[in-house]
């Protein structure tokens, strides 16, 4: 057999002559088939492919037709904004199961400063590949990752088939999610909204310092030196807290102006800085409760 058989393949012969088996049929002997948790009550919901509206949203999304999707599809779910608000930051929590009964979680997150609105308004074209999800729109998203082209879901499966899971998804929980004017939901137990709001201050506390030296008359590289000579040492470590968020975060966008500015010069780091500064920062706050 080739090495590289599809997932779907793997997992029925898997059912009768590897201990894959066990993982889903001591999960449905438990009562563990796939179950939720969402905010379907602001709009925000998930489907799971148990539903019979999985398949429907599939076609909506264009992936059907894929093998790809039908391989993957024991391991993803798909998110439906029903809302009128674009929804820019959201958090999930996954649960599985091993063979040996073994449970795990996989958090997962996935962030769109650029969505949020600048007074009201949109700011920025929308693109082909984006993580917000507009009003009205769904995604397709595995325990692995968000399939949001052709080429995405080409790598998921990839992985998949490369590295069969042996386990299987027994729960997905919508922990948190944001929209586009800033208003959290959620129970937020992953701490994403904080993290989120600390990557999006970094960059505007960045972004209006130095616009407001470029109007004092300041040189842009004299401007990037001097902001460089004051930030504390980088750190090699994954960023967790809101803090170290912060301070990871403006050492990012530092280095992508100074590299803007050596490579294209002031004028299109100028136009750069304009272009992510907002205007009116959106308020990133937690629905009140009733």
């Amino acid at each position: 057999m080739k090495s590289h058989r599809p997932l779907m393949l793997y997992l029925m012969i898997s059912l009768f002559c590897s201990p894959l088996a066990n993982v889903y049929c001591s999960a449905q002997e438990r009562g563990q088939m796939m179950v939720k948790r969402d905010l379907s009550e602001s709009g925000f919901s998930i489907i799971l492919p148990s539903e019979s509206s999985f398949d429907a949203e599939l076609m909506k999304l264009g992936l059907n037709q894929s093998a790809e999707a039908r391989e993957l599809k024991p391991f993803s779910v798909i998110l439906k904004n029903s809302s009128t608000r674009s929804i820019v930051a959201f958090a999930l929590r996954w649960t599985a199961v091993d063979a040996t009964g073994n449970v795990t979680t996989h958090d997962r997150s996935y962030i769109q400063p650029s969505g949020l609105l600048d007074g009201g308004r949109a700011r920025r074209e929308r693109t082909e590949i984006e993580h917000q999800i507009r009003p009205g729109t769904s995604r397709f998203i595995t325990i692995e990752g968000m399939a949001r082209s052709s080429g995405e879901l080409h790598a998921l499966a990839s992985g998949f088939s490369s590295s069969p899971p042996q386990f299987a998804v027994t729960s997905v929980l919508l922990d948190a999610a944001i929209f586009d004017d800033g208003e959290a939901i959620g129970p937020d137990q992953l701490g994403m909204v904080d993290r989120f709001k600390a990557h999006f201050t970094a960059e505007q506390d960045l972004m209006a310092e130095v616009d407001s030296r470029l109007a004092r008359g300041e040189i842009m590289r004299d401007i990037l030196v001097d902001i460089r000579s004051k930030l504390p040492p980088g750190s090699a470590d994954i960023p967790i807290t809101p803090l170290a968020i912060y301070e990871d975060t403006r050492h990012q966008i530092l280095s992508e102006l100074e590299t803007t500015e050596r490579n294209f010069g002031d004028d299109v780091a100028k136009r750069v800085v304009l272009f992510r500064k907002y205007d009116k920062r959106p308020d990133i706050h937690k629905k009140p409760e009733n």
